[in-house]
């Protein structure tokens, strides 16, 4: 029965793995695999991984920016996994199913299942996964013109994940964002190139897909039409080979307004066209309208006014859906531009009196948004400057320890080489004893003691203790508080070893033989229990 199972075990666990791991690059073939492991998984009575594996495949709907499917597995594998009481597996759908939400302009729901995952982060002190879920949080706040709010924990984020460059990345991203949404392209650009930066180093394909189709926006907001072009063709490039749908889709819509700014307009409404194709099925109302009112403007512009009334239309009721005001509002002025070309006085006028309702509204709101851009400036000033301090902090203190690394290196070096001209005049002066046959026996004699005197000084190994403890104040301490039976000559052989002193120059420096300190090695590695090949000074210098 065993030769049966284990097979099959094995193959679920392959494919649900497979499945996770290449959705950013591929995600047909990552729902393909899901499926495999979620049949495979069902049939073997695996029923945590039949629950992860739902969620696997709504990840791969959520990669192809089909929403609403989604949505269906994501609330399947909570359940089942709520059934289970399997936590880890219930926090990593809920996730999703926030962010399915959010993308579909559902942001109370969002912001529910994301209270719920948070729950069960605290409750497992999960510290990446509520970094995770804050970050997602700060885009609903941004989504909904909540601004401060955004930022508020945006600043919170970027403290915590200094030492984490792929979430630091995706943060910064998302200020970049908000920067966009506060008309400061300069200050977006500037943030969204440093999260590129960091991608690339990190090959995060899918994630520099994503800035760079949002660096093309923005360029194309300033004007810079060839550069907007360039970095908009990259994107499409990694969104091809990825088979990325999400990131297609935007980079489409800024290559169909890019050729509509040359005055290509049939190959800017095909271009419209093929992203709408995808998101047909996908619920991602934001962009729906988004790419409805720019193919709409290409056909006023070239007077097809019939064509662009139904476009105009739907993009102020998926706008209106979406909540996007700003958006509804360019919407209404279109289509009171379209009636208005069609001669149709009455509902040009309607439309005209619309946009005009929506945009004293909005003023409130921009009055709102500068506030919260001037707040935001003077926030980001303050935190440059107290990063700036940082940065030179940590510089002096990088230069005083490498100053110290220097001055104990001259010292130790000078210490063994102080020590191998001892060992040399010492016998020397054996030499000449045994030539002069005793005539100088006494003279001799008492040169030979004064140098033993000086070859077991441990004046020089106290200067070398405090040079020593001035570069790494807690490195014996952490020693002995690991391995508390260390005798003091192998903690002098650790502090040797520390940095990186031969077996040679320990020798010398202790005034033993070679034989002795391989003798100290190896009780040493006894007594850290090491084995085979693992290196003794690399565990040293982790201390």
């Amino acid at each position: 029965m065993l030769r049966t199972e284990l097979p099959v075990a094995e193959e679920v666990e392959a494919q649900y793995e497979l499945s996770r791991r290449i959705v950013p690059m591929d995600p047909l073939q990552a729902r393909a695999a899901g499926e495999r492991a979620l049949a495979l998984a069902e049939a073997a009575g695996m029923r945590q991984r039949h629950a992860q594996s739902l969620c696997a495949i709504g990840i791969s709907y959520l990669g192809t920016a089909d929403y609403e499917t989604a949505l269906g597995y994501f609330e399947r594998s909570v359940e089942k996994c709520a059934e289970l009481e399997y936590d880890f597996g219930r926090l990593d759908a809920l996730i999703y199913h926030g962010t399915a939400l959010a993308a579909m302009s559902r942001y109370e729901e969002a912001l529910e299942s994301y209270k719920k995952a948070r729950r069960i982060c605290s409750e497992h002190n999960e510290e990446p996964g509520l970094r995770y879920i804050s970050n997602n949080i700060a885009v609903i706040h941004l989504q909904r013109g909540e601004y401060i709010k955004a930022l508020d924990i945006y600043e919170q984020l970027l403290d915590q994940e200094r030492g984490d460059p792929a979430a630091l990345a995706s943060t910064l991203n998302n200020i970049g964002s908000l920067y966009i949404e506060l008309d400061d392209y300069e200050k977006a650009l500037e943030v969204d190139r440093e999260a590129v930066q960091i991608r690339r180093r990190l090959g995060l394909e899918a994630e520099l897909a994503m800035t760079l189709s949002n660096i093309s926006s923005v360029c194309m907001r300033l004007g810079r039409n060839d550069e907007a072009r360039e970095i908009n063709d990259e994107a499409i490039a990694i969104a091809e080979r990825l088979h990325l749908e999400d990131v297609r889709i935007m980079t489409l819509r800024n290559r169909g307004r890019l050729l509509a700014l040359q005055g290509n307009r049939p190959e800017a409404l095909k271009h419209f066209d093929e992203a709408l194709e995808i998101l047909r099925n996908a619920g991602g109302l934001r962009l729906r309208g988004d790419i409805l009112y720019h193919k709409g403007r290409t056909l006023l512009a070239g007077k097809d006014y019939e064509e662009a009334l139904p476009c105009l239309l739907e993009a102020i009721g998926e706008t209106r859906e979406s909540q996007e005001r700003r958006l509804e509002m360019e919407s209404e002025g279109a289509l009171a531009e379209a009636y208005e070309a069609l001669g149709d006085v009455p509902q040009a006028l309607e439309h005209y009196k619309r946009h005009l309702q929506i945009t004293r509204e909005l003023l409130g709101e921009d009055r709102q948004k500068a506030l919260a851009a001037m707040e935001i400036r003077y926030r980001t000033e303050r935190a440059e400057k107290d990063r700036e301090i940082y940065r030179l902090k940590s510089e002096k203190l990088e230069l005083e320890n490498l100053n110290k690394t220097r001055e104990l290196t001259v010292l130790t070096m000078s210490l063994v080489q102080k020590k191998e001209e001892l060992r040399n005049l010492r016998a020397h002066v054996e030499q000449m004893a045994r030539e002069l046959q005793g005539a100088m026996s006494e003279v001799t004699g008492d040169l030979l003691a004064s140098i033993d005197v000086s070859l077991r000084s441990e004046q020089e190994w106290a200067l070398f203790e405090q040079q020593f403890g001035a570069l790494h104040p807690d490195f014996i301490r952490i020693l002995l508080e690991h391995h508390p039976g260390l005798t003091p000559t192998e903690l002098k052989v650790c502090s040797l070893l520390r940095i990186n002193l031969s077996t040679k120059e320990i020798a010398s420096l202790l005034s033993v033989s070679s034989r002795a300190v391989e003798g100290h090695r190896y009780n040493l590695r006894k007594k850290l229990g090491f084995q085979g090949k693992t290196s003794l000074a690399t565990y040293l210098a982790g201390l």
